[in-house]
């Protein structure tokens, strides 16, 4: 089948091209035959590695895209593709066009979806001011959250691992901060010396504002059970990890 990849690149490291390189690849390996915009500015000597848009041919860029939906038989979503601009325009266009749309999975499956799925995203989706950039930095946050989540997490409590820090008397709200503080200290390092050994940057700052909101998330589920106990029943375990002693510290 002729199959386009569609998917979020602005906000993203390396403008996701990884992901599309992978996709492409899985679905070649399988028989399709596949256009993708991340080997297309890659042929036409993008460097996606620069974070940077500088040089980009962003209406030959588009160009190609569009022309791909008119030319494929259906177009694969990668994930997050929902929060795209871009991509939204394409899988619309794919509507229009009558293509098949297809997510596709973690796993590396296709996933038919139905007629008019990216019409009822836009039903859905609110209006954006600010920066487009930084409300995809957030949805990437929210993806590497869901992804840590099935290695570090539990089942009945997503923060399972840092709550585990009440085993040596830190409160779960400060044990995030702890780690957040890790993260601070890369990055002085790396301010100095211009390079880190095992961890990019940017990972370090995403980890940096999710470790933030997981701080914050517990820090409120202290105070409100300090002031209101019948909000235990409203937390993972019924609030038998949260530390029953102490105070609620302020920052």
């Amino acid at each position: 089948m002729r199959l386009c990849v569609c998917g979020p690149m602005t906000g993203y490291k390396d403008f996701n091209a990884p992901a599309f390189f992978d996709a492409a690849a899985s679905l070649r390996a399988v028989g399709h035959d596949v256009r993708s915009p991340a080997e297309n500015n890659a042929n036409a000597g993008f460097d996606h590695t620069l974070s940077t848009l500088d040089g980009w041919d962003r209406e030959g860029a588009w160009r190609f895209d569009i022309e791909a939906v008119f030319w494929c038989e259906g177009v694969v979503l990668l994930p997050g593709w929902e929060r795209s601009q871009g991509a939204m325009i394409e899988a619309n266009l794919a509507e229009v066009l009558q293509r098949k749309l297809f997510a596709y999975s973690e796993a590396g499956e296709l996933v038919a979806l139905p007629s008019g799925a990216a019409k009822a995203v836009v039903g859905r989706r609110p209006a954006r001011a600010g920066d487009p950039r930084f409300h995809a930095l957030l949805e990437q946050m929210a993806d590497l959250h869901d992804r840590k989540q099935l290695d570090y997490g539990a089942a009945s409590d997503p923060f399972a691992n840092v709550r585990a820090s009440t085993r040596f008397g830190v409160e779960p709200w400060v044990g995030a901060l702890i780690r957040l503080n890790d993260k601070v200290e890369r990055l002085a390092r790396f301010a100095q010396r211009g390079s880190l050994a095992n961890e990019s940057a940017e990972d370090s700052m995403l980890d940096i504002a999710v470790y933030s909101l997981i701080s914050l998330i517990l820090y409120r589920e202290v105070s409100a059970r300090s002031t209101h106990p019948a909000y235990s029943e409203s937390v993972p375990n019924g609030g038998a990890n949260l530390p029953t002693t102490g105070t609620v510290g302020t920052f």
